[in-house]
C-alpha cells in the first residue's frame, strides 16, 4: 500500500499514551460544524441541475452555437455577394479608366523638347487629362475601399462574437465536466454514503441532545436529499420508486420493494424516531440489487405510508445503501392492502385495505 505496515499500527498504539501525556483530548466536530460541512457538500454535489439535465443544456448550448456560426457565415456570404454586386459596375468603370490611364502614361513617357512649344502644349494637355482621369478613379477606389473595409469590419465583429461565444460554451461545458468528475470521484471513494450517513447521525445526535435548531437543519438536508434521490430515480427508465413515509413523526424515504418481505430502515433514522435497537437480534437482509446487508431486528410502533397507518410492525435496521434513501418498504407493510402504482402521479402508491 506504499507505507510500512507496522508504522500506522505503532502510531495508533502510541496515540492514546501521547494524548494522555500531553493532557490533550480529541474532540469531535460540533453539530453546527458538521451541518456547515454538509451544506458545503450539498452545494458542491447535490444542488444545481442534475447530470442529464446539465449535459442536455450543455449540448443544447453547443448546438445553438453551431447554428449561430452557420447563420453568421450565411450572413457574411450574403454580404460578400452584395458587396461584389454593388462594386461590379464601379470596377468595370475603373478598368476602362485605368486602360486610358495606362495609354496616357505611355504617351507621357515621351517628354518634348523644351523649345517645342506645340509639343509642350500637347504634353500639358495629356497631363491634365491624366489628372482628370485620376480625379474619376480615386473616388471609385475610395468607395470600393470603404465598402471592403466595412465588410472586413463585419467579418472581424462576427469572428470576435464567435470567439466570445465559443469561450463561453467551452467554459460552461468544462464546468459541467469538472462538477460531475468531482462527484464521480467523491462517490467512487465512498464519500457519498459516508456523507449521507453522517447527515443521519447528525439527525440522531440532534434529537438526543435536544438541539432543535440542528434537528431542523438535519431534517431539511435529509428532505433535500430524499427529493434529490426521488427525482434521480424518476428520471431513470429503470429507476426505483421512492416513497416518503413517517416513522412516528420522523420522515423517511424508502424504496417500494413489493418483492421484499421486510421493512428496512437506517438505524440513525430509527433512533431519531425514538425506536431503540438495544433489544433487537442480528439479521441479514437482501436489499435492492441483491446486496446482502447485516442488520438488527426492531419493532416499529407506528409507520404511515400513502395515508395509511400500521402499528407494531417488524423491521430491520440496516445502514444506508444509497444516498437519499433510508431503506425499503416490503410486504411487512404492504400485505394487508391491495396496492397500485402510478408513476405519473405525485402520490405514486395507492393503498386500499383488503376486505
Amino acid at each position: 500500500m506504499g507505507f510500512f505496515p507496522g508504522l500506522p499500527m505503532l502510531l495508533r498504539a502510541l496515540a492514546p499514551t501521547l494524548l494522555l501525556t500531553l493532557g490533550l483530548q480529541a474532540q469531535a466536530p460540533s453539530l453546527s460544524a458538521r451541518l456547515a460541512a454538509a451544506e458545503a457538500v450539498m452545494t458542491a454535489h447535490y444542488r444545481g441541475e442534475p447530470r442529464d439535465v446539465a449535459r442536455a443544456a450543455s449540448n443544447a448550448a453547443i448546438e445553438a452555437f453551431n447554428a449561430r456560426v452557420k447563420a453568421s457565415q450565411a450572413e457574411l456570404d450574403a454580404a460578400k455577394a452584395d458587396l461584389d454586386r454593388s462594386l461590379a459596375s464601379d470596377r468595370k468603370v475603373q478598368a476602362d479608366l485605368r486602360q486610358q490611364l495606362k495609354a496616357l502614361d505611355l504617351a507621357l513617357k515621351a517628354v518634348p523638347d523644351g523649345n517645342d512649344e506645340p509639343g509642350n502644349a500637347r504634353y500639358q494637355t495629356k497631363v491634365q487629362e491624366r489628372k482628370a482621369l485620376m480625379g474619376r478613379i480615386n473616388p471609385l477606389v475610395e468607395r470600393e475601399n470603404g465598402a471592403v473595409d466595412a465588410y472586413n469590419a463585419k467579418v472581424r465583429q462576427s469572428q470576435e462574437e464567435q470567439n466570445r461565444a465559443r469561450a463561453e460554451v467551452r467554459s460552461g461545458r468544462e464546468a459541467v465536466d469538472r462538477r460531475f468528475a468531482a462527484f464521480d470521484a467523491f462517490a467512487k471513494g465512498g464519500g457519498d454514503l459516508a456523507f449521507f450517513t453522517d447527515v443521519n447521525r447528525v439527525l440522531l445526535e440532534a434529537r438526543k441532545t435536544g438541539d432543535t435548531g440542528a434537528l431542523a437543519k438535519a431534517r431539511a438536508l435529509r428532505r433535500e436529499l430524499g427529493t434529490w434521490a426521488t427525482a434521480a430515480e424518476a428520471r431513470n427508465p429503470h429507476g426505483l420508486i421512492v416513497l416518503e413515509v413517517r416513522l412516528g413523526e420522523e420522515p423517511a424515504w424508502l424504496v417500494l420493494d413489493t418483492g421484499a418481505s421486510d421493512i428496512v430502515v437506517a438505524p440513525e433514522v430509527l433512533g431519531a424516531a425514538g425506536i431503540s435497537l438495544a433489544t433487537g437480534e442480528d439479521n441479514t437482509v437482501v436489499v435492492v440489487g441483491g446486496q446482502r446487508l447485516l442488520g438488527r431486528t426492531v419493532r416499529l410502533p407506528k409507520i404511515s405510508v400513502a395515508g395509511e397507518v400500521q402499528s407494531d410492525l417488524p423491521a430491520t435496521a440496516v445502514r444506508s445503501f444509497q444516498v437519499g434513501i433510508d431503506g425499503l418498504l416490503g410486504q411487512a407493510f404492504l400485505k394487508p392492502f391491495v396496492y397500485t402504482v402510478d408513476e405519473r402521479k405525485a402520490e405514486k402508491l395507492v393503498l386500499v385495505r383488503k376486505p
